[in-house]
This record gives C-alpha cells, sequence and structure tokens, in this order.
C-alpha cells in the first residue's frame, strides 16, 4: 500500500527452486547454514492448527495449513492459486515444492502429496 505495508497472505512470485528453499527454511527451524534467521518459537507457532478451516483442508496456522488427521499433526503446507504448493514434513525430514496449472481442482496435487507420504 502507499504506507508500505505488505499484505504478506499471497501476491508472492517464487521458483520452484525458490519454494523449495523456503520449505526448508521451515523444516530446519529458521536456520539458514549455521544462522538462525527466524526464531524456532515462531516455526513453531506459525505451523501449529489454530483454526479449523475446511475438513478438505484441515486447520490454518499463520501462513501455513496444517494437516488433518490422515498424516502426522507435523506436515503443513502452503497454497497458492492454481495448485501450487510447498509441503514439509519434519516427521519423514521431506519438503515437497510443486506447481501446477490445476485451476479447475486446486486440492488434486495435494490430495497426491498426501497419499505419497502415507
Amino acid at each position: 500500500d502507499p504506507q508500505g505495508v505488505n499484505i504478506g497472505g499471497f501476491g508472492l512470485h517464487m521458483s520452484i527452486q525458490d519454494m523449495q528453499k523456503f520449505g526448508y527454511f521451515y523444516l530446519n527451524k529458521g536456520r539458514w547454514g549455521k544462522r538462525q534467521l527466524l526464531s524456532e518459537e515462531w516455526i513453531s507457532t506459525s505451523t501449529m492448527p489454530k483454526y479449523l478451516t475446511y475438513e478438505d483442508l484441515g486447520y490454518y496456522g499463520r501462513h501455513w495449513w496444517v494437516s488433518d488427521e490422515l498424516l502426522d499433526r507435523s506436515f503443513y503446507f502452503a497454497m497458492g492459486m492454481g495448485g501450487q504448493y510447498i509441503c514439509v514434513d519434519p516427521s519423514q525430514n521431506i519438503v515437497i515444492a510443486l506447481t501446477s496449472d490445476s485451476y479447475s481442482d486446486t486440492l488434486k496435487p495435494l490430495i497426491a502429496i498426501k497419499k505419497l507420504l502415507q
């Protein structure tokens, strides 16, 4: 906006490589290399289930969707327009970044990812 405040909830333009890096940054609890750039407390707080939204999506934390009961509660993901995903599964030490063009069914990639991780 004119005051320089970014909404932050949408409008990020990232390459698939940057999406993967962002996921690994969270998987590593805010560490990049040897530097702690974001507190572990924030990582933990932002990925905790806070609001139950839609049954198909589960809970929302702070800019992260948090898994339903099908997967370990530590699984969380960011979802973008048209089926863009950054999925983090700390229990398996996995990050999945995915871009797609699934505007007619934006949950289709998420369903496939959850099946893959089960």
